[in-house]
């Protein structure tokens, strides 16, 4: 989003629907509270709407979230030629962000190589661009000189999402969110979430119904081992975050509000 604009806009806007015989005018007040997404290939504006029409009012829901995982890509296999030294029987974090200051992801992995010292089936994967060059720096040195994590770098979307399919879990260590569009994609491929506590992830993650939130390093890694020793939570917790997506960001509903306003709107 550019500097100049302001993430909260109202404005009036008119619309001219057009019939066989009549082209009718209608206004309405629009609040917009915008917000963006970053992911590893993409940013892209999210707009939550109020129309009020009248004495009418309601809300639009965020945009239906999609994934669409390639069949011919082999995360494992890719990376092995990478070298990073799975074992057959290796959980695998994935923790997808561009490499900037607000997504931190420092915050976890010394916490993580500890824990990775003493439980060497757990390895921490990040994926990203290095869109801040120091700190992409800082990065690449560290998880060189640290055990069981790795900067993998950027995948394109489709590989990204089959990657997050033949995972364990999705990390994420961000400051402050917007709304995930990378936690909304592992709630759609059945990848559990365990997220850093901040407004934006309270929003979607309700603790130990739709994920499980943290506040340290070493918070994360209670939350991560719950998620390895009960697979009865780690059910649980995949399939509230389907009921949510289902609820709050599904084609559906998104058709359905939307067909709504062109109705109060005729």
């Amino acid at each position: 989003m550019p500097s100049c604009m302001p993430r909260n806009l109202k404005f009036s806007l008119s619309f001219y629907i057009w019939s066989q015989k009549h082209v009718y005018v209608m206004s309405c007040i629009i609040w917009c509270m915008c917000t963006h997404i970053r992911t590893h290939t993409r940013t892209y504006h999210v707009v939550f709407i109020s129309v009020h029409i009248g004495k009418m009012a309601f809300s639009l829901p965020f945009l239906a979230i999609i994934t669409n995982p390639t069949k011919n890509f082999d995360w494992r296999d890719y990376l092995y030629k990478a070298g990073v030294p799975l074992k057959p029987h290796t959980l695998l974090f994935l923790l997808v962000c561009g490499l900037r200051r607000v997504k931190d992801p420092l915050f976890i992995i010394h916490a993580f190589s500890d824990w990775h010292e003493t439980h060497a089936d757990v390895f921490l994967l990040i994926i990203g661009p290095e869109l801040d060059p120091v700190l992409s720096a800082e990065v690449k040195n560290c998880t060189a000189n640290m055990s069981g994590v790795w900067f993998v770098g950027p995948l394109p979307q489709a590989h990204l999402h089959a990657a997050m399919s033949s995972s364990f879990c999705l990390v994420n260590s961000s400051i402050s969110e917007g709304m995930s569009g990378a936690i909304l994609e592992a709630m759609d491929l059945g990848l559990p979430v365990v997220a850093r506590t901040n407004s934006g992830n309270r929003s979607l993650i309700h603790h130990e119904e739709t994920g499980l939130l943290f506040c340290t390093g070493r918070e994360f890694v209670v939350q991560a081992r719950r998620l390895i020793g009960d697979s009865l939570l780690r059910r649980h917790l995949i399939t509230g975050a389907k009921n949510l997506l289902e609820t709050s960001h599904s084609l559906s509903s998104e058709r359905r509000t939307y067909a709504r306003l062109v109705h109060l709107l005729i």
